[in-house]
C-alpha cells in the first residue's frame, strides 16, 4: 500500500500540516498570506515557483518528476494536493477562472498517477478525485481530462460513471471516431464480466447491449 512507503508517508505528513495553515488563511480570509505558504510549498516540497505552477500543464509539471516507471510518485501526490489547495484560494477570493484553471490540473494529475499504479487507487485518493469532479462539475473539462475519467471509472469499477463521461464526449463531439470505437471496446469488455460485477458497477447487462447497440449504428 502506498503509505507504507516511508517517503511518501513523509511528504504528506510535510504536506498536512501546510494544508493546515492555508486553510485556516483561507477561513480568516487572509488570501495574500494562504498564497504566500502556498508558493513557499510549492519551492519547499517540489521545487517550482508560483509563474511555473500558473503557466505549466499538468503534464509538463509532472515530466520534471520523471516518467514512466520512474517517475515520483510522492511528488506528484504533493503536486495535485497543492493544485487543490491553489484552487481553494482562488475559489474563496471569487477568482472562478483561475479556480477551475488549479481544479483541472488537480484532477489531471491524480488520474495520471491512479492510472499508472494501482496501489495508489486507495482512500484517500479517490474521494480527492470525486471531490475535484464535483468542484468542475458544471465546467466544460478538456476532452484530454475526460477520456482520463471515463479509463479511471472502467479502472475502478464504475462503469455507469464511466458511461456517462463517454456520451459526455461524444455529445461534445470530441474525435466522434476514435470516442466510437473507444465506446464500443469498453463495452464489449463489460459484456465479458460477471452480471454482479456489472450491476455493483451501476450498469447491468441489458443497458450495456443498448449501448453498445447506439455505438454500432453511429459507426454505420
Amino acid at each position: 500500500m502506498p503509505l507504507r512507503d516511508d517517503y511518501l508517508t513523509r511528504m504528506v505528513e510535510k504536506l498536512a500540516g501546510i494544508t493546515a495553515r492555508i486553510r485556516s488563511s483561507i477561513a480568516e480570509r487572509q488570501f495574500l498570506a494562504g498564497h504566500r505558504q502556498a508558493g513557499d510549498a510549492f519551492q519547499q516540497l517540489l521545487g517550482l515557483n508560483a509563474e511555473t505552477v500558473a503557466l505549466l500543464s499538468h503534464r509538463d509539471m509532472m515530466k520534471i518528476f520523471g516518467g514512466g516507471g520512474k517517475r515520483d510518485r510522492g511528488r506528484c501526490i504533493v503536486l495535485a494536493e497543492l493544485l487543490k489547495l491553489k484552487g481553494d484560494l482562488q475559489r474563496a477570493q471569487g477568482e472562478t477562472a483561475q479556480s477551475v484553471s488549479f481544479y483541472r490540473k488537480s484532477l489531471d494529475v491524480f488520474l495520471e498517477i491512479l492510472l499508472e499504479d494501482g496501489e495508489m487507487r486507495v482512500e484517500p485518493y479517490p474521494r480527492k478525485v470525486a471531490d475535484l469532479v464535483e468542484l468542475l462539475g458544471e465546467y466544460e473539462l478538456p476532452d484530454s481530462s475526460k477520456a482520463a475519467l471515463f479509463r479511471y471509472y472502467e479502472t475502478t469499477g464504475e462503469y455507469g460513471k464511466a458511461e456517462d463521461v463517454l456520451f459526455d464526449r461524444l455529445e461534445a463531439g470530441a474525435g466522434m471516431r476514435d470516442v466510437v470505437d473507444e465506446g464500443i471496446a469498453f463495452y464489449r469488455r463489460l459484456l465479458e464480466k460477471a452480471e454482479s460485477e456489472l450491476r455493483s458497477g451501476n450498469l447491468p447487462p441489458a443497458e450495456i447491449r443498448e449501448g453498445l447497440s447506439r455505438l454500432e449504428n453511429y459507426s454505420k
